[in-house]
């Protein structure tokens, strides 16, 4: 009982009133229907000694009088359609809450885990696994949807079988004592399968994530494992996790299977000797009592289905409870996203002491750097130096342990983090690319293509950015679909189509993350010429490890274990004759 409050109170608040509609619907037409089954012993009663007719008819004859309607065969008969006529209303009501309620949690739901997943902060996500997150959205979600669907029908036929009873009960309360005590003696039989199929709807829920986790990896790395043919561990993890699946979910679907099939043989037993113990030992005649033993028949038809649903849902209930907790983590992980609204960049980016740690350890150090408006700025260092780690800070993505980072003298922390971000555009080493068509890949769906100052906008976006040549030369120009990671593209045409995304964005502030690191010379020079028709127009931040990347920065910054070892102008670095700087510059074969 505990479990269905706590489960009522949880749909509650994800449906609202609609339930207590839908349990009220229920509860009339489950009434109607008693109603008229009861009515079945008028009929039969009807023509014979009127002295000896039992006093639910004649209740029902004295009614039909009083509202002036002759007791007949044809009027009791019509009563009786006129009964089933408005159950059948009702149950048609009812049914179509339900079906709304089902599909209406589903889009809610959906909806709502989409905005969470927007607005968790990153530091949360890249903490969390990936195939965690697809669950919960895929498999999850419709295994709730699922559970709810099965609470409902708990709800349905609970209510039949507490009025079904109470109506036997009006006509032999001896009886329906007698079957109470049966149905939670049946209860207490099966328990203890409850509690195990609670486990194992746990244990099945884990080995989802497993699987998912596993098979995306083996996607997002197909590539690799096919070039190396090296699937043989990666796909003996999925295996392992398939056979979780496999060995919980057998077990779990025969406990289903085993309740129905035997509390069908347990209900038909009871219902047999209450006929036995009504005819026999108590010696009334089966006419006298059709009506009580098809209101018990009815009820311990739906007995068997109670538990079994029962059962059904408490398989299902960890998926809800998984649901629901996802939910709440990532409401504890919501980024704040009040604050001042900011509509251009201006100035300056200006970081102040601002030092970044994982658990207990140290990314960043005590960074100083000024980021002027519309100027090209260079930051340099080996892998693992904080050079990524210091653009999510600058991007707003991880917040520092201390120190302060301000946009036009403004404070991050006061800073609306939406109207930062848009200001930014990020193109990364390897480049976002959709599955879509190459103008949507521009616009990201954001306006129609059969627009024509859109297109003019894209085409514009797409000359700067150096990449015109080898859409004009695709079958179907830029209606080409590029496919998945566009695929279908070169590595140098791909990170083009990325600049040319941020160039049509019109962001004020264009960051270039390990932009040519992985390109070949010939890719490189033409990204280099994308990067060169943007300067004096956008502020640049250049991350790299290639120092010929920054050759015609503004002033850069060397970075070393989380610190800024050196910094000043591609002349001035190179000057210093023992500088950082000029010996990673020799290193990679630059002089000058």
């Amino acid at each position: 009982m505990k479990k269905l409050i706590y489960y009522y109170r949880l749909f509650y608040k994800w449906v609202g009133f609609k339930i207590i509609i839908y349990a009220l619907l229920v509860l009339i037409a489950t009434f109607i229907d008693a109603l008229g089954f009861s009515m079945a012993l008028p009929i039969i009663e009807y023509g014979g000694d009127l002295q000896q007719i039992s006093k639910y008819s004649d209740f029902v004859y004295r009614g039909l009088e009083y509202f002036g309607i002759e007791v007949s065969i044809i009027s009791l008969v019509i009563f009786f359609i006129m009964i089933f006529v408005i159950k059948t209303i009702f149950k048609l009501g009812q049914e179509t809450i339900g079906i709304y309620m089902l599909y209406n949690l589903l889009k809610d739901l959906r909806f709502d885990l989409l905005e969470r997943y927007r607005k968790i902060k990153y530091s949360y996500f890249i903490n969390t696994e990936i195939g965690y997150f697809n669950n919960i959205i895929t498999t999850e979600i419709h295994t709730t949807i699922s559970a709810f669907r099965k609470y409902v029908l708990l709800l349905t036929r609970s209510v039949m079988i507490i009025v079904y009873i109470s109506f036997a009960y009006i006509f032999n309360p001896e009886i329906s004592i007698l079957i109470i005590i049966s149905i939670f003696t049946i209860y207490f039989i099966y328990k203890p399968m409850v509690y195990k199929i609670k486990s194992l709807s746990k244990m099945i829920v884990k080995s989802n994530v497993d699987f998912q986790n596993g098979f995306i990896q083996f996607i997002l790395n197909f590539k690799y494992l096919k070039a190396t043919a090296n699937f043989k561990n990666p796909a003996k993890k999925i295996r392992n996790a398939i056979n979780q699946q496999y060995n919980k979910g057998f077990k779990l679907s025969f406990y289903e299977i085993l309740t129905p099939i035997t509390l069908e043989l347990v209900g038909m037993i009871i219902f047999a000797f209450s006929v036995i113990y009504l005819v026999i030992i108590k010696d009334q005649q089966i006419s006298a009592i059709m009506v009580t033993i098809l209101f018990l028949y009815r009820a311990l038809q739906y007995v068997p289905q109670f538990q079994s649903t029962y059962q059904a849902f408490i398989a299902q209930s960890a998926s809800v409870d998984i649901l629901e907790d996802a939910r709440n983590a990532m409401q504890e992980n919501i980024e704040r996203f009040e604050g001042k609204v900011l509509r251009n960049f201006s100035t300056a980016i200006a970081m102040k002491n601002v030092s970044f740690s994982f658990g207990d350890k140290i990314i960043l150090s005590n960074i100083n750097l000024k980021i002027p408006y519309r100027s090209t700025i260079g930051i340099v260092g080996e892998s693992g130096s904080g050079k990524t780690t210091l653009v999510d800070i600058i991007t707003g993505l991880l917040v520092p342990q201390s120190g302060k980072i301000e946009m036009d003298g403004n404070d991050y922390l006061n800073i609306s983090k939406d109207s930062l971000r848009r200001l930014f555009g990020y193109i990364t080493q390897e480049p976002i690319i959709f599955n879509d068509t190459i103008l949507n890949n521009i616009t990201l769906w954001s306006n129609d293509g059969n627009d024509i100052d859109t297109l003019k906008k894209v085409k514009q976006a797409c000359h700067i950015a150096n990449c015109s040549d080898f859409i004009n030369e695709t079958k179907y120009s830029y209606d080409s679909i590029v496919g998945d990671r566009g695929i279908r593209l070169s590595g140098g045409q791909r990170q083009r189509l990325s600049i040319a995304r941020e160039i049509y964005r019109n962001t004020k502030i264009t960051i270039f993350d390990e932009a040519t690191s992985s390109l070949d010379s010939k890719s490189e020079n033409m990204i280099q010429g994308s990067i060169n028709n943007l300067v004096g127009k956008q502020t640049m931040i250049i991350i790299t490890h290639r120092l010929s990347t920054v050759r015609n920065c503004d002033y850069i910054y060397i970075m070393d274990n989380g610190k800024v070892v050196q910094e000043g102008s591609w002349i001035n670095l190179m000057s210093e004759e023992k500088s950082l700087f000029k010996k990673m510059c020799l290193l990679q074969g630059i002089n000058n």
